[in-house]
């Protein structure tokens, strides 16, 4: 049961690369301006499962951190434009308040789709970037709709029983899951950009 190679020794080295990567992304966003850059290293580094936890995040983090500044300011931008769409909703309908909650799931998705295609593909360009994330968005979001609804609603739930341990996943586990989900969507979105002529095999 606690053999290196058993069960509940490899759940419990995930939970441990989880609660630091926690840390080293909240450390990492200290510098406001670096939220993109910590985020892009978070994802990277849940991505390619290395072994070298701290060593790999701040590497991808100093290497991610000017690049990543256009998308901050379209995060910036994307929050504003949500909530101004939020208190906006003076006499509206049941489904137009649904088909508005489900476009404000879309531009967080589509914001945070902008670090995870930025993480596998550091070098596409901002652009490119943008629409290699719209469609990744498009072909994702029947799944990770769900997740920020089901993070929250856990959050509120247990967080009263497990309070400490629900912070110290916040960001690692809801992200680690993102990641999973939309893993096969990536390869998806690449093969579709290869066949139409936008990257080169």
């Amino acid at each position: 049961m606690f053999a290196i190679d058993g069960k509940l020794y490899a759940f419990s080295m995930r939970l441990y690369r989880l609660l630091v990567l926690n840390i080293l992304f909240v450390v990492g966003c200290l510098p406001i301006v670096t939220i993109g850059a910590s985020l892009t290293a978070l994802i990277s580094v849940l991505h390619q499962d290395k072994r070298q936890i701290v060593s790999s995040f701040f590497e991808v983090y100093r290497r991610q951190l000017w690049s990543t500044l256009p998308y901050l300011f379209f995060n910036i931008m994307s929050v504003i434009f949500v909530y101004s769409l939020r208190i906006a909703n003076a006499g509206d309908s049941r489904w137009m308040y649904f088909v508005k909650l489900c476009f404000i799931f879309f531009v967080l998705m589509y914001n945070l789709n902008l670090y995870v295609t930025h993480a596998y593909h550091p070098k596409l360009g901002t652009f490119r970037t943008f629409q290699y994330s719209f469609f990744l968005t498009i072909w994702s979001f029947y799944k990770t709709v769900g997740l920020p609804i089901a993070m929250g609603l856990s959050v509120w739930f247990l967080y009263k029983y497990i309070g400490l341990v629900i912070i110290g996943l916040l960001f690692s586990l809801p992200l680690w899951l993102h990641v999973r989900l939309v893993n096969d969507d990536v390869e998806r979105v690449e093969q579709f950009f290869v066949r139409v002529g936008i990257f080169s095999k």
